[in-house]
């Protein structure tokens, strides 16, 4: 915090604008709306006018008039957004030292399309491959032009171990399309075909379909004709994709011919020259992105506060307390159930995260309904500091974005398998809750091996919007 300046030093000739704008909140002189920020709700003040000229969500939450009451944002840490507001205020990115994926969070919450955009490009910079098609796939919703080149570029420089990584099925089906279908994809084709067809065995698993050739050649549409079968070795070809139901028959005779005389084969429909990239470098044509539409935005018969723009996100905290040293054994599984009075649609969920050593932790959560039927499933990747008890985890939905639908007055088990050091854990859980409106019951579930129940373990809270 700056000292207070004199009201007569004319400290505003001396400060250049945005900086003089920021000294006024960093000094909190005329702000007009406060925010309780992190477990002990530190207080800071903003000024709704500069918030409303710089976010479409803002504008919606203070056109109509300045909240009487504290914003509360428990879940961020307080030097987290102060590099939020510091960039509102500025234009000016500071993260040494504050969780990019937290600014990243604020930049969502809040409809921040520029800040977005310069924090994935700041994180590609320093990926590692196991984080890249995870992190494709987060952020496939705000893929402007530029990130997506800068995907591209990426799965270009490192095509071999993306393709063989860990977490390749995460990546998204509109990004995988135009990556196989990319002269510039230069690879062996076995070990694209591999990757690919593991990637369609998954999504084949996640819409419970069963696993065999005719489904994942369904799942893969168009894309399959990407993937230049000729060129796979006659011994891959008769182990791992003849008679699997993927080619049809006059597909497979096609392919057999060519192996036995290339020069010879006809009515191939995959193609069968080997990959090379061009020559010329890999370079990133500026495009005119298509701005937000804001037309209609003052429309007299429109309400200021626009359902679209304006939804607020609950969020419930489920502990009283916490403690060190929750261990996770052998794929046990950590669970709940959890049953909203109202129907809601569910975006974020908090988790425990390592207390003993710095390291990372594998998540994977599964959202089962009262049929037991699996209607969410999110694969996760979190690298965890010991100074930070909870992380938050976006809930996908079939369409690889955030948010899944809850029904009112039904159990749905949160079910949590986490491999991962010792870590932290909640104590003195709540067994009813309730936030904007809507009352949750907490149930301890049949899926949970792991010792999670009520009063105990993991799922430390989530946010959430009112359908």
């Amino acid at each position: 915090m700056s000292s207070m300046p004199s009201l007569f030093n004319d400290w505003q000739s001396r400060m250049p604008y945005p900086k003089s704008i920021w000294f006024l909140c960093q000094n909190q002189i005329g702000c007009d709306v406060v925010f309780e920020v992190g477990p002990d709700l530190e207080r800071t003040g903003a000024h709704s006018t500069v918030l409303m000229g710089r976010s479409s969500v803002f504008f919606g939450e203070f056109a109509a008039g300045v909240p009487d009451k504290e914003i509360q944002l428990p879940e961020f840490q307080p030097e987290e957004f102060s590099c939020f507001l510091e960039y509102l205020y500025t234009g000016e990115l500071k993260v040494t030292g504050v969780s990019n994926m937290q600014i990243l969070a604020l930049a969502e919450k809040y409809k921040v399309q520029e800040l977005i955009k310069s924090l994935v490009a700041i994180q590609l910079d320093d990926m590692t491959v196991d984080a890249f098609c995870p992190f494709v796939r987060q952020n496939e919703k705000h893929m402007t032009n530029l990130i997506k080149f800068k995907c591209l570029e990426y799965a270009f420089k490192n095509a071999e171990a993306v393709f063989q990584s860990a977490t390749f099925q995460t990546l998204p089906f509109t990004f995988l399309e135009e990556l196989l279908a990319h002269e510039r994809l230069v690879l062996n084709e076995e070990t694209i075909c591999t990757a690919v067809l593991k990637w369609a065995s998954k999504e084949c698993e996640m819409k419970r379909l069963d696993v065999n050739g005719q489904n994942q050649r369904a799942i893969l549409g168009n894309a399959m004709f990407d993937i230049r079968f000729p060129l796979l070795s006659q011994d891959y070809f008769t182990e791992n994709i003849s008679e699997t139901g993927l080619l049809t028959d006059t597909e497979e005779v096609h392919i057999l011919k060519f192996f036995l005389n290339p020069k010879k084969a006809v009515g191939i429909t995959f193609k069968t020259t080997p990959r090379e990239a061009p020559s010329s470098p890999f370079k990133y044509s500026p495009t005119t992105e298509t701005p937000m539409d804001v037309s209609g935005l003052l429309d007299p018969d429109m309400p200021i506060v626009h359902p679209l723009t304006s939804a607020k996100l609950g969020y419930v905290e489920r502990f009283t307390d916490f403690g060190l040293g929750w261990g996770y054994r052998g794929g046990k599984k950590d669970a709940i159930i959890l049953v909203p009075s109202k129907d809601i649609q569910l975006d974020f969920v908090y988790i425990y995260g390592n207390c003993k050593q710095d390291g990372n932790m594998d998540v994977l959560l599964e959202i089962v309904d009262d049929k037991d039927f699996t209607i969410s499933s999110t694969e996760a990747k979190i690298a965890c500091t010991t100074t930070k008890q909870t992380y938050e985890l976006g809930v996908e939905n079939e369409n690889g974005s955030y948010g899944v639908k809850l029904n009112a007055n039904v159990e749905y088990h949160l079910v949590f398998t986490i491999k991962a050091d010792n870590g932290y854990y909640g104590k003195g859980g709540k067994s009813k809750c309730s936030a904007e409106g809507v009352d949750f019951e907490f149930k301890t579930s049949r899926f949970s091996s792991n010792n999670t129940s009520v009063s105990i373990g993991q799922l430390a809270g989530f946010k959430f919007a009112v359908c």
